[in-house]
């Protein structure tokens, strides 16, 4: 009976976890640009890296109703998961 009720309450304990890490495009997007703006220094490169985070929104959006849930972050490598695409 113990052991249910700690299987239980992990159960629970992770999906009110995911729930905390659930990201929409538009969350994503906003991460990518508070990034760029505290580890870029120099502010044309700066400027450039946001405007990378804000070109990705619409792509993110269009890939995310098509199942592809993802956004591609400044260097095109790193993809970050996506939970809803708003």
């Amino acid at each position: 009976m113990r052991f249910f009720m700690f299987l239980l309450i992990g159960i629970i304990g992770l999906a009110s976890v995911e729930t905390v890490s659930a990201r929409s495009c538009t969350e994503q997007g906003a991460l990518c640009v508070s990034w760029a703006k505290a580890n870029v220094p120099d502010a044309v490169r700066q400027s450039a890296a946001m405007g990378i985070c804000r070109e990705e929104l619409p792509k993110c959006r269009a890939r995310c109703k098509a199942g592809n849930k993802y956004f591609v972050g400044i260097g095109g490598s790193n993809q970050y998961p996506i939970d809803t695409c708003n």
